[in-house]
């Protein structure tokens, strides 16, 4: 050993962990990696789904908010459909509109 005291210094690398945006059935469906402790925000533009209106990212039954601070694991968050309701009218066209 050197007369004098010797300084080691530790060298440290952040993680990086995965937000996956899984779309349900809508399209598209996407990913984000960063580094732990950043902040994301929401995909753009919002997933679609033909009969369905996006509702929001969901991580099991708890809503997500953005921007999003990155864990210190891998997360998914599904995006949450409403079905659509549509209102069909029949014109009997001036007849006597039928039960069958």
């Amino acid at each position: 050993m050197p007369a004098t005291g010797t300084l080691i210094t530790a060298t440290w690398t952040i993680n990086k962990y995965t937000i996956t945006f899984d779309a349900n059935e809508g399209t598209p469906s996407s990913s984000v990696t960063e580094n732990y402790g950043t902040q994301v925000s929401k995909p753009t533009p919002d997933p679609t789904r033909t009969g369905y209106t996006f509702t929001g990212w969901f991580s099991g039954d708890q809503r997500i908010e953005f921007p999003y601070t990155i864990k210190d694991y891998d997360e998914t968050f599904v995006a949450h459909w409403d079905i659509n309701k549509y209102t069909i009218t029949f014109d009997a066209n001036e007849g006597t509109p039928s039960s069958s």
